[in-house]
């Protein structure tokens, strides 16, 4: 299953990085200057076409369709063959859907090729750092954002004629302002066809927002309000009106919630509860007398001199008051405050190992979460006992698995609530992740920021050798990963497989023995310590832990709730029999397989569901916005050229 999700998009990966080779190579021939190097592209582009072909048979497209052929829907190419880009320029993309789901052959060299069709709009929005409000809120002014109001204006006139799905992709560096961009769409496409921001869809979609960014935001060395969950808003558009919206979301980074990097925080929502509980709810979730620094999953590592300083936080007083607009948010969306905020103080506790404080919150005995995270059941027709106890190393990874588990299902489950308006025909959609709140070009021009127009020399790296190393379906750093979890091998085997595998590659750094390697990325070297790559990537809860959340032991509906899927499996089987369970809920939803042999792990996973989105997006007129930050330290109205010119 998640196999075959994972070859398609690496495929259409790899068919549309040739394509483009393709079509430089072409151009250049056009351009030659002596014989023998048109003879060298001849050769080259006969090369590349015979690569396409082999990438089209692989994705069983049918031979049949042409550059002419209607796209999915019924949909026409919104522009003609040729026509100019934004600005008269020619954009360097591949074709919009209907080319890349059936791509013709590419013809021979001494045959003519349209150009690539161009996509819908192409924005820059430049963060220089002076907005920090919430787009969503009502009272954020609709003046805002000129550019991306004719984009969303593009767009809904465009599905509107066509009925072709619409999509805006925003990407960026981390701190370029995406989520806040994203926002401001949002917020202008409800002007346009939501009825504004009075209406109960907008105020159900700015709580979701709310809700959703505290718990996903952190503080990290490189952006102090750095999304760590990917979103992808469905808006469903139906004669020029808003309908319905829903709010799909990519976990990004679920390790954080027991072991931030050092150097960087855990998500916001835990310092806004610190710091927003009044003294009686403090008592009532046994945090009085924490702070950050007395919980475990919240105590900051120091990054060390090479990293630069600690990421900060914001004061206390800030801390409590979006932890109150937090609170409100939940009672918009019907979310029980005290079911959410019992969860979050249990994961806090349960990494102090406070189980009887945590079990008293999730409704559970002390004793069932020690035989759950202490103990193993061994495997129906084993020759161990029964039951085992397990070793510290693998109590405390259990015990983490179990908090990580609350705190990403405690996420799904709020997700859900929101999308409980679901989408219906056509659709508009928005895509991002990390995120800063942002300003445009346009309007740091009116507050008179400028840049010169003088030459800056940058450098421009290629990228496609890292991103073969890391997702090669056959020996890169994810595969070669997940071949290591399923033969149950080691941190030190699984480095020294990709130092084999890649002896040599110019991406891969000089050996670092033991459970270190380094990647040369294009903004330079990282090392890696892979001594939790292969629990990370397995995502397993014992089943026996789960089971104590059984309702005939559990107290707590809403926990009980949160591995009913999980459950129910176990009730079929008879209870515990030594098995695992995904901690994380799956992109096919199946949260019940448990996770022995030929289930899918993290990486594979994250790739369904990139697999997913990919099929929904090759449906879509692609709209882009280019999102940049002004400068590095996210000082306000400052604008290094270098640093924009290096995005």
């Amino acid at each position: 299953m998640a196999t075959l999700g994972l070859s398609k998009v690496f495929i259409l990966d790899k068919y549309f990085t040739e394509l483009q080779k393709f079509w430089e190579t072409e151009k250049k021939l056009q351009d030659a200057s002596s014989s023998n190097e048109a003879v060298h592209l001849q050769r080259r582009l006969l090369s590349l076409s015979s690569e396409l072909v082999t990438l089209r048979n692989h994705l069983h497209v049918g031979a049949g369709a042409g550059p002419g052929a209607p796209g999915p829907s019924g949909c026409q190419p919104a522009v003609p063959p040729g026509a100019p880009g934004p600005s008269g320029c020619q954009p360097a993309v591949p074709p919009r859907a209907p080319l890349l789901l059936a791509p013709p052959a590419p013809p021979l060299p001494h045959q003519p090729q349209a150009p690539p069709q161009p996509p819908g709009s192409i924005v820059l929005a430049l963060n220089a750092y002076t907005d920090t409000t919430n787009a969503l809120t009502p009272s954020a002014a609709r003046a805002q954002r000129p550019e991306l109001a004719r984009l969303v204006h593009d767009a809904v006139r465009h599905q509107g004629d066509t009925g072709c799905p619409q999509a805006i992709i925003l990407s960026g560096v981390s701190g370029s302002g995406k989520t806040y961009a994203s926002m401001a769409l949002l917020r202008r496409l409800f002007d346009v066809a939501g009825g504004g921001p009075e209406t109960d869809a907008f105020k159900h979609l700015a709580a979701a927002f709310t809700v959703l960014r505290s718990l996903g935001t952190a503080a990290t060395r490189a952006n102090s309000n750095s999304s760590r969950i990917g979103h992808f808003i469905e808006v469903q558009v139906t004669d020029g009106a808003l309908y319905r919206t829903k709010i799909h979301c990519y976990f990004l980074d679920q390790t954080r919630v027991v072991r931030p990097p050092a150097g960087e925080r855990n998500y916001h929502i835990f310092y806004q509860m610190l710091a927003g509980l009044t003294a009686d709810e403090r008592s009532q979730l046994h945090l009085d007398g924490y702070s950050p620094q007395d919980l475990r999953y919240l105590a900051a590592t120091a990054p060390g001199a090479a990293c630069g300083p600690l990421a900060p936080l914001a004061p206390d007083g800030e801390q409590a008051a979006r932890f109150q607009a937090w609170r409100s948010c939940l009672g918009v969306l019907g979310i029980p405050f005290l079911d959410v905020v019992r969860v979050l103080a249990a994961v806090l506790l349960l990494g102090n190992a406070e189980l009887a404080a945590a079990g008293a919150l999730l409704g559970v005995g002390a004793a069932a979460l020690v035989r759950g995270a202490g103990w193993r059941v061994a495997p129906r027709g084993a020759r161990s006992p029964a039951r085992a106890p397990a070793t510290p190393a693998a109590a405390a990874r259990a015990r983490d698995a179990l908090a990580k588990a609350l705190y990403c299902r405690t996420v799904a489950t709020i997700v859900r609530r929101a999308n409980s308006l679901k989408r219906l025909g056509s659709t508009l959609g928005t895509l991002s992740s990390d995120s800063n709140e942002s300003s445009s070009a346009e309007a740091c021009r009116e507050e008179g920021v400028w840049a010169s127009t003088g030459a800056l020399e940058v450098e421009y790296v290629d990228n496609v050798p890292c991103i073969d190393l890391v997702s090669s379906l056959r020996s890169g750093l994810l595969a070669t990963l997940d071949a290591e979890c399923a033969a149950r091998g080691s941190p030190e085997h699984y480095v020294a497989r990709i130092e084999a595998a890649h002896r040599g590659h110019p991406r891969l750094g000089e050996a670092r023995g033991g459970r270190r390697f380094a990647v040369r990325h294009y903004a330079g070297e990282v090392t890696y310590d892979a001594s939790d790559f292969l629990d990370a990537n397995r995502d397993a809860v014992p089943d026996d832990l789960i089971a104590a959340f059984d309702t005939r032991h559990c107290e707590f509906g809403f926990a009980t709730h949160l591995f009913g899927a999980e459950l129910k499996a176990l009730a079929a089987a008879g209870g515990a029999t030594g098995a695992w369970f995904r901690a994380s809920p799956t992109a096919a939803g199946a949260t019940a397989a448990a996770a022995g042999a030929g289930s899918s792990t993290l990486t594979q996973d994250f790739h369904t569901r990139l697999d997913n989105l990919l099929r929904t997006l090759v449906h879509a007129r692609p709209h882009f916005v280019r999102c940049l930050r002004a400068n590095s330290t996210e000082t306000p109205m400052l604008f290094d050229r270098k640093t924009v010119a290096a995005q």
